[in-house]
């Protein structure tokens, strides 16, 4: 890949195939499994189970971003992006697991 794309297409090609699999491994993260935190969460306090929408895909097919939401029941709690289904509704299940748990510790008796 290198000798016939040069560095930029070889990091491109590194970046689009393992920057998934690597988001996280600096900070010791890696493999987090956000949708399957969420779901148990959920569950536990509700009995419903987390929903997740595609929004939007952008950009040609060899680079696509998609937009996702994530909702329970009727409410909505978040959108993300990613390069991937999977990356955009890890990001979204993130981002409501962390708004779940601040809502938690702001009711818990201090």
């Amino acid at each position: 890949m290198y000798l016939s794309a040069g560095l930029q297409g070889a990091l491109s090609v590194v970046d689009r195939l393992f920057a998934e699999p690597l988001e996280g491994v600096a900070e010791g993260k890696s493999g987090e499994d956000w949708k399957t935190r969420l779901q148990e969460l959920v569950q536990t306090r509700s009995r419903l189970s987390p929903r997740y929408r595609v929004v939007s895909e952008q950009g040609p097919d060899h680079s696509k971003t998609f937009e996702v939401e994530v909702t329970v029941g009727t409410e909505l709690f978040a959108r993300a992006r990613g390069r991937s289904k999977k990356e955009a509704e890890q990001a979204a299940a993130r981002e409501t697991l962390t708004m779940l748990e601040s809502e938690t510790k702001k009711d818990a008796p201090g």
